[in-house]
């Protein structure tokens, strides 16, 4: 199997693993809104906390139309082959920290909605936490890219 048939194989993987996160995306907000609704009525966090998970599920979506379209076009496949395994775009990546600080933000983010059911203000300060981290991730993988 050639390179690109792996690549192929690799999307089609990463594709169904949105699925999922669409699919249990909208189990969690329709039952944790039936829950969260029910025990806390009239709270703003039920309200951000669906705004969220609708746009979760789009990102996941536009995720999923994407690898689509990768799939179906060689030469579009081609070019995202090779700019994934590029070696600078990897050392931009790894200089940058963009892993890790995605992770470190979803889990912000996450632990934001849990606050968000007891505090506003912690909500909005964990929210704040993530923004800045993403942000100084973006400056970091444009500051690399410039200097590598």
């Amino acid at each position: 199997m050639n390179e690109l048939e792996q690549y192929r194989t690799e999307l089609k993987k990463r594709h169904s693993l949105a699925l999922i996160f669409v699919i249990a995306g909208l189990a969690l907000s329709f039952f944790g809104n039936l829950i969260l609704r029910a025990n806390i009525p009239d709270a703003p966090i039920v309200n951000i906390i669906t705004a969220a998970g609708i746009v979760f599920e789009l990102i996941c979506v536009s995720y999923m139309s994407f690898n689509l379209g990768k799939m179906r076009n060689d030469s579009t496949l081609r070019q995202a082959y090779i700019r994934e395994t590029d070696e600078r775009e990897a050392a931009i990546r790894a200089h940058s920290g963009r892993p890790i600080v995605t992770v470190l933000s979803m889990t912000l983010v996450g632990a934001s909605f849990i606050v968000g059911a007891f505090s506003i203000p912690a909500f909005i300060a964990l929210q704040c936490a993530a923004a800045f981290q993403l942000i100084v991730a973006f400056v970091l993988t444009g500051y690399w890219s410039r200097k590598l």
